[in-house]
């Protein structure tokens, strides 16, 4: 593991693992340095396999300077070095705060990262000119999906593998943009929930002003997942761990049914978020067309022809037959050996012919 010393600005220190304290309080009995240490271990030990296995350059991260892309960046630093790994920040001026780039930044230099800080406002100015009539809906989603152009043309150039940073929760939520910041070619914490997401980034030393702040898109002024969301991750993730268990379960277990309800519509809402999309299947005829009437009735015309003109050459070889070998028709059938002939006895069968 590669440890981080402190960052030379006010209330921002980066702990290492002997130096920690933890200030989450989730809504499950906090995990033990035993499970978060192995839980570490293991995300490490998936990120060296996939980009073994991938045989790409390095691998790039947006950072945002909120504790989902804080952690991905650091677990992407233990496993790799922090040379192979590189942070982007892509801020939307006036509405991203300056605080969380200076978050994003100084947590790349003391991790040993490249840095680049890019603004998405010039990509944003296009859209003002498109032919239709946009909604807030559209433009805050653009601005996911610009973000996500821009982690995608680093990597196209550079040869580098885009990590995702969405947790757990907001996958099942569905709390994210498609093609947007759910656009990643590994999810490096998508198996933690969110409570378990803020223990893990106490565990490995993130500083509290990154792990412990209110979590938010930022994709208009004043947001946060809270108050979109209608509840706390706190209030939510219980839900989620247990969803398996169903709606009803989970009210008789004492859970707020009007949670409950809100999360499992969430879901079912959103799935198509974290699945590929619908393909519309189409049967497709391996056989010969069926004849018409007329064509049938053709084909049973040449067949009686056929047999008949069959039927009348035996006969007419037999006759020869006859002539040429007087014991022919004078001895039993079953007495009669057969010729000494090679007689082909293969039977053809469909699988033998090119439909």
């Amino acid at each position: 593991m590669h440890s981080v010393g402190k960052i030379e600005f006010p209330n921002f220190t980066l702990r290492t693992l002997q130096n920690r304290h933890r200030k989450v309080t989730p809504p499950f009995p906090p995990m033990t340095d035993q499970q978060l240490q192995s839980i570490h271990e293991q995300i490490v030990k998936g990120i060296q396999k996939y980009f073994s296995e991938t045989r790409l350059n390095r691998v790039v991260v947006g950072v945002s300077g909120g504790v989902d892309s804080a952690l991905t960046l650091k677990l992407a630093v233990d496993a790799l070095g922090g040379e192979k790994v590189t942070a982007i920040a892509m801020p939307e001026n006036g509405i991203t705060s300056a605080e969380n780039v200076m978050h994003a930044k100084k947590l790349s230099e003391a991790l040993g990262t490249s840095f680049y800080l890019q603004s998405i406002n010039q990509f944003l100015l296009n859209f003002a000119s498109v032919p239709w009539s946009g909604n807030s809906l559209a433009a805050q989603n653009a601005k996911a999906r610009i973000r996500a152009i821009l982690l995608y043309h680093y990597a196209n150039s550079q040869n580098a593998l885009v990590l995702g940073t969405s947790n757990r929760s907001e996958i099942l939520l569905g709390y994210g943009t498609k093609y947007g910041d759910l656009a990643a070619d590994l999810e490096v914490i998508g198996d933690l929930y969110k409570t378990e997401v803020i223990e893990l980034a106490d565990y490995v030393g993130l500083p509290p002003e990154i792990a412990h702040k209110t979590p938010s898109a930022e994709l208009f002024a004043g947001q946060t997942d809270e108050g979109e969301l209608g509840a706390s991750y706190n209030e939510m993730d219980p839900v989620l761990k247990r969803i398996d268990q169903g709606i009803n379960a989970l009210v008789e277990r004492g859970l707020p049914p009007a949670l409950v309800h809100s999360v499992f519509k969430r879901v079912e809402t959103n799935k198509h978020k974290s699945e590929m999309p619908p393909i519309i299947k189409i049967k497709k005829s391996t056989s010969t067309p069926s004849p018409t009437t007329s064509e049938k009735k053709t084909g049973q015309k040449s067949q009686t022809a056929d047999q008949k003109k069959s039927a009348s050459k035996k006969k007419t070889d037999k006759t020869i037959k006859t002539v040429l070998d007087p014991e022919y028709s004078s001895t039993p059938a079953e007495l009669v050996s057969p010729p000494e002939t090679i007689v082909d006895n293969r039977q053809t069968s469909l699988t033998d012919l090119s439909l």
